[in-house]
């Protein structure tokens, strides 16, 4: 399980007083904020490993049977090209466990009149989450195997798609006993580890957003001008929420980030 920042964060400290104690102490020491960035890298690798150890395995026990969850599960228990079997308990499931076959890596579920809506991604070769392939059988497969592990009677629409795109334009305030360029850095590494974290039901919320930036050392406030969602070619300004419509995000290239001095 990942540790959260600021543990990774109080173990570099601590070994920092250790080992140079010579240092400022300050709480505006610039040493501190390198150390946050720092924490922020450690943080999203740690997420990134649990995400691939699936580490809601020690749940699964505690899962109905027919939840979203529980549909979440079975999408990533698929095995490309592997037929399913009856077991002796009379459950369909495969009779080898074979991770290296299991492709899909992220999956998402909601329900919208009446309809289960489930949309899933894997792993390209640089280990970003891309759609399954229409071409070579993989989403064709998926769908097969949905329909037989489904409770019957469920009507579920199974999406595979690019990456929804979520451009923002922000103001952020800062304290000016900070260098303004370690604080950009830390709040685009925070941003990174905090789109790693969008709920099981695929909703983004700009209150979580504001807060991943305020959580920086450093960042006294920030203001949203703009923030949108785009899927294809519908693009849409993000309000109070934002369903993300492959079930996974990136953030925009061209996205702005404009510091500024909070006491002027």
């Amino acid at each position: 399980m990942a540790r959260t920042t600021q543990e990774i964060y109080d173990g570099l400290v601590a070994k920092k007083n250790e080992q140079i104690p010579e240092l400022s102490d300050s709480q505006s020491a610039e040493w501190r904020l390198w150390l946050w960035v720092f924490a922020y890298g450690v943080y999203l690798f740690e997420l990134v490993l649990d995400l691939l150890k699936s580490d809601v395995e020690n749940l699964l026990s505690n899962k109905q049977a027919g939840s979203l969850i529980w549909y979440i599960d079975k999408a990533k228990e698929f095995q490309l090209n592997d037929s399913l079997v009856v077991n002796s308990k009379g459950i369909l499931s495969y009779a080898v466990i074979d991770e290296e076959k299991q492709i899909v890596k992220h999956a998402s579920a909601t329900e919208q009149d009446g309809e289960l809506l489930l949309k899933v991604a894997k792993y390209d070769d640089n280990g970003d989450l891309v759609p399954l392939s229409l071409t070579n059988g993989e989403f064709l497969h998926f769908q097969r195997y949905i329909e037989n592990v489904k409770f019957a009677g469920t009507s579920i629409s199974i999406t595979t798609l690019d990456a929804d795109i979520i451009n923002y334009d922000i103001t952020v305030y800062y304290d000016p006993a900070y260098l303004p360029e370690a604080v950009e850095q830390a709040v685009i590494a925070n941003l990174d580890a905090f789109r790693l974290e969008l709920d099981y039901e695929g909703y983004f919320y700009p209150s979580d957003f504001v807060k991943a930036i305020t959580s920086v050392p450093g960042v006294k406030t920030v203001k949203v001008n703009a923030l949108t969602g785009t899927q294809g070619v519908d693009t849409e300004a993000i309000d109070v929420s934002y369903l993300v419509k492959a079930g996974y995000y990136n953030f925009d290239e061209a996205a702005v980030i404009t510091m500024q001095n909070a006491r002027l």
